[in-house]
């Protein structure tokens, strides 16, 4: 398989910065979603029709051997105040990334709200500058709490703005495909309706002739009604997706948007486990975080003490604070290693599911060449062909599904090891 993880722990895997930044993976062979998918419906449509001897292969409607340009959102049974507007406006996946960190709505806040740390930082140091005063009465561990918070006011501000644009590429990364994929489960919607249309009118000529019975005949009416549902309900995801990625990309909600790279997933290439654990331990915003806390909780209890005196409330009350933020920086980095851990397993998890997926949809389609043999020698019934055919759309459709949770099970898992997505209060 090309997307196996045959070099996640490579003896030659070794961490740079660069792994320690969103990136793309490093690809072998692109396994691309929409051939495998319409190749195999089609191949199963073809078999079914002709093995009934109603249609053939250059009969068929050129949407089913050919690749269509766009999303069909805008037919069947959308109202006009729902569908896209204007032309298409193509874009790819890093320009889509370029524009959700620059000018997308959720950029804005990630801006404002590093605007307002850098604020308060501002007047964290304005309060340490009147501490630090010849005619101030604040203790020398006050002063250094002062400092302490300015100074990681100061940083943090940055870090925290970097984790949420981390946060944001990934969101966009999910976003862009799972448009992609929405729109390929409609043109696969709008291809199974036309067949099982296709098969239904057959099935009324036949029987008509009385070559066939009144349950073929309903089984096959029920089959386009229910096409009928899943291409209304596969439309509808797709106008929620574009709205999605739109309102993420600081576009009208309603724009034509056509993403062009395909839902792909190959063999990414990561540094060794001990390296992602290691950086992730040195990157990630909570053991930042935690740092301070205790830090800021020693110098507390030193004033304190220094105030109050050893024995007060306010001495004992600073020294359990201590002690809880003592805990809780032991605990952080077995904390981040179960989380690097975690997603390193989900993308194995992931990984399994594609490829049980893959198989899954190569055996329907074979379950259809079978089902075929079968009708023409009177083995089956027209109604089992047209479920086999049907086992072939479905099975396509969660093929796509399970390569989205692919992609964004290893775009989890490249976050993990750098600051990460988690924002510290300050």
């Amino acid at each position: 398989m090309s997307h196996r993880l045959e070099k996640m722990n490579g003896p030659d895997a070794q961490l740079s910065k660069s792994h320690l930044q969103p990136r793309q993976s490093l690809f072998k062979r692109p396994f691309k979603l929409k051939r495998a998918l319409r190749s195999a419906l089609v191949a199963v449509i073809v078999v079914a029709l002709g093995g009934m001897g109603l249609v053939k292969a250059q009969d068929l409607p050129q949407s089913w051997t050919s690749q269509p340009k766009a999303a069909a959102s805008n037919q069947g049974y959308l109202p006009p105040d729902m569908q896209l507007e204007g032309a298409e406006v193509p874009i790819t996946l890093d320009q889509a990334i370029q524009l959700a960190t620059s000018q997308g709505t959720l950029a804005e806040t990630a801006s404002i709200n590093r605007d307002m740390g850098k604020a308060k930082a501002d007047l964290y140091h304005q309060t340490a500058e009147a501490l630090d005063a010849d005619n101030s009465t604040a203790s020398e561990d006050a002063r250094k709490l002062a400092d302490l918070t300015a100074d990681f006011a100061a940083d943090q501000s940055d870090r925290n703005f970097t984790a949420e644009i981390n946060a944001l590429k990934r969101d966009t990364v999910k976003k862009y495909y799972e448009t992609v994929q929405a729109r390929d489960a409609v043109k696969l919607s709008l291809d199974n309706l036309a067949a099982q249309e296709t098969v239904a009118k057959n099935i009324q000529q036949k029987y008509d002739q009385g070559l066939l019975t009144k349950l073929d005949l309903l089984k096959a009416q029920s089959g386009v009604d229910q096409a009928k549902a899943d291409l209304m309900a596969a439309q509808n995801g797709h106008i929620l997706s574009v709205m999605a990625l739109n309102r993420a990309l600081g576009y009208p909600l309603l724009q034509n948007t056509l993403p062009t790279d395909a839902l792909t997933v190959n063999e990414p290439s990561f540094p060794s486990l001990s390296d992602t654990l290691n950086a992730a331990k040195n990157y990630r915003n909570e053991i930042h975080g935690v740092n301070f806390a205790r830090q800021a909780a020693k110098y507390s209890l030193y004033d304190a003490e220094e105030v109050y005196g050893d024995d007060s409330p306010q001495a004992q009350k600073a020294e359990a604070a201590l002690d809880a933020a003592k805990k809780a920086a032991a605990d952080m980095p077995d904390q981040i290693e179960m989380d690097v851990r975690s997603k390193f397993l989900q993308v194995k998890s992931a990984e399994a599911s594609t490829i049980a997926a893959e198989e899954a949809l190569q055996k329907a389609t074979e379950a259809a060449r079978v089902a075929k043999l079968s009708f023409d020698n009177g083995l089956l019934t027209a109604s089992d062909l047209q479920m086999a055919q049907l086992g072939t759309y479905q099975a396509a459709l969660q093929y796509s599904k399970t390569l989205l949770a692919f992609k964004l099970a290893i775009k989890d898992y490249e976050l993990s090891y750098t600051e990460g997505t988690y924002l510290v209060s300050f």
